[in-house]
C-alpha cells in the first residue's frame, strides 16, 4: 500500500473572510493560491494513479485542500479529528466552535459519512507528543486496512504522523528524501508492503510552481538544493 501524507493549502490571513462561506477567525478558509496550490496536489495524486481514501482534519482548510483533491481524482473524502490541528497556547480555542458534520457537507458534498462526534476539538493546550498518541492509532489502522490513503491535515499532524512512519526520526535525518520544510500542499510518501515501512518523499513540494510555495503567509527560499521557510 502507498500511504500520502499532505498539508492543506495557503489559509487566509487572520481577519479576513472569505465571503462564500462564513467561518470563525480560528477555523480560517483557504486563499486564492491555496486553492491552486490543492488542485495541483490533486493533479499529482491522479497522475500517482491514486484512487484510495482521502481523510481529512474537520477543520475547513483541510477539508478544503481534500475537497480539492477530491475533485480531481474523483474521489470522496472522509473526516477524522485526530488528525486535527495542536492547540498551542492554554484555553486556545476557548470559545471556539468547530462546523457540524452538517453543516461541511453543505459546504463540500464530497464528504461520505454518516457521523461526526461533536464537538471534535479540544480547548487546552497540547504538546506535539500528545499530537503524535492520537495520530498513532489513525495510522495503525490505515496500514491495517492495507489499502492506498491520503492524509491531509496541519503542520503539526502532519508532522507526527511523518515522525511515526519513520519509527520516531525526525524528518531532517533523511537526507535528499526530505525536500526540506513541511510548506502548504506538500507531499510526503511511504510505500508500505508486509509490515516494512518505507519512506519515498517527505516533504514534496515539485508538483507545485515555484511561486506557490509558501508556508501560510510566510515566504520561502531554495537553501542547498531544499526549501525552507524565512524565519
Amino acid at each position: 500500500m502507498r500511504l500520502f501524507i499532505a498539508r492543506h493549502g495557503q489559509v487566509l490571513p487572520a481577519g479576513q473572510e472569505n465571503s462564500a462561506f462564513a467561518t470563525s477567525p480560528d477555523d480560517p478558509l483557504l486563499t486564492d493560491l491555496g486553492l491552486q496550490q490543492a488542485e495541483l496536489l490533486g493533479e499529482e495524486m491522479r497522475r500517482l494513479q491514486f484512487t484510495g481514501r482521502i481523510i481529512s482534519s474537520p477543520f475547513s482548510r483541510t477539508v478544503m485542500t481534500a475537497a480539492q483533491v477530491a475533485k480531481v481524482c474523483g474521489l470522496s473524502i472522509s473526516l477524522d479529528p485526530r488528525f486535527r490541528e495542536i492547540v498551542q497556547q492554554e484555553e486556545g480555542l476557548e470559545g471556539f466552535e468547530g462546523k457540524t458534520l452538517s453543516q461541511l457537507k453543505a459546504m463540500f458534498p464530497e464528504i461520505r459519512q454518516s457521523s461526526l462526534p461533536y464537538p471534535w476539538w479540544t480547548v487546552p493546550k497540547n504538546t506535539m507528543e500528545e499530537v503524535i498518541a492520537r495520530v498513532r492509532p489513525l495510522i495503525e489502522e490505515c496500514i491495517e486496512k492495507n489499502e492506498d490513503c491520503l492524509l491531509v491535515g496541519h503542520g503539526a499532524s502532519t508532522h507526527a504522523a511523518a515522525t511515526i512512519l519513520l519509527g520516531g526520526k525526525n524528518a531532517r535525518e533523511m537526507g535528499d528524501i526530505c525536500r526540506g520544510d513541511n510548506l502548504n500542499c506538500s507531499l510526503t510518501e511511504f510505500s508500505i508492503e508486509n509490515g516494512v515501512i518505507l519512506p519515498v518523499r517527505i516533504y514534496d513540494t515539485t508538483h507545485l510552481l515555484s511561486h506557490m510555495l509558501t508556508s501560510n503567509q510566510r515566504p520561502v527560499e531554495e537553501r542547498n538544493g531544499k526549501i525552507c521557510i524565512v524565519i
